[in-house]
């Protein structure tokens, strides 16, 4: 297996890194931060492309980066160890000490999205999130945005929501993953496995799919990937079941 999407256009050369000592569980869904788009903006610089540079550099990186149009970019191969998810407070999260440290609120938000997981450590197998999962970097919209939002509140475009919808059948396909895969946790976001470090007041921000009114709709994503609906129809913006 090649670790590479034909979805996507591939830096070159690509990223190398520590290999996985295991297989692609699943993915993890990330933003890039406003950081990174407003540092563009003051450097006359196309987002998207400084968001590609930043991470073909950055210590952190994923695997993929979406712009807002949906174009997918390829920063290492699938079967690196790439460094999207910090988890030093994985102590935490198996002593069950965690929830103390959150807000009620945020605690109640990720046992909704999780019911029957003691923590976010058991999330996926092993001790190591980024050896389990594939990394998927969202460009988030600015607060005046040139592309709409997929829906009211949304940080991130249509097309974005489309772009995660079609890597991640890709992956799903080339790795055999098993059926209704994506209603599971092997698809998820960076602030499911550690809202210690990814969530604050409002709920979740990485890519904040975790909050009272989410900026991206995991639901309309594993929904069009469950194969209830067919793959590009239907109002991202709906959060209804």
């Amino acid at each position: 297996m090649s670790g590479l999407s034909t979805l996507a256009r591939p830096i070159t050369p690509l990223r190398m890194g520590d290999l996985r000592s295991a297989g692609v569980y699943g993915l993890a869904v990330h933003t890039t931060g406003s950081g990174i788009v407003d540092q563009a903006r003051k450097q006359g610089r196309d987002p998207f492309q400084h968001a590609v540079d930043y991470y073909t550099k950055s210590p952190f990186y994923a695997h993929y980066v979406i712009g807002w149009d949906g174009t997918i970019v390829q920063i290492c191969n699938e079967g690196v160890r790439a460094q999207h998810i910090g988890f030093a407070e994985r102590p935490l999260y198996l002593s069950g000490a965690w929830k103390e440290k959150l807000s009620v609120e945020n605690v109640e938000l990720w046992r909704k999205n999780w019911p029957g997981v003691a923590s976010p450590a058991g999330l996926f197998p092993g001790p190591s999130p980024n050896n389990a999962f594939i990394g998927v970097e969202l460009l988030i919209l600015e607060d005046q945005p040139i592309i709409p939002p997929a829906f009211v509140g949304s940080r991130y475009t249509m097309g974005q929501h489309r772009a995660v919808v079609l890597l991640a059948a890709d992956i799903a396909e080339r790795r055999h993953f098993p059926k209704d895969w994506a209603l599971g946790p092997r698809l998820l976001t960076h602030e499911d496995v550690n809202p210690l470090t990814r969530t604050n007041a409002g709920g979740g921000w990485d890519p904040g799919a975790m909050r009272a009114l989410p900026w991206l709709n995991m639901q309309w994503i594993r929904t069009a990937l469950s194969g209830d609906r067919p793959l590009l129809v239907g109002d991202a913006g709906s959060h209804e079941g």
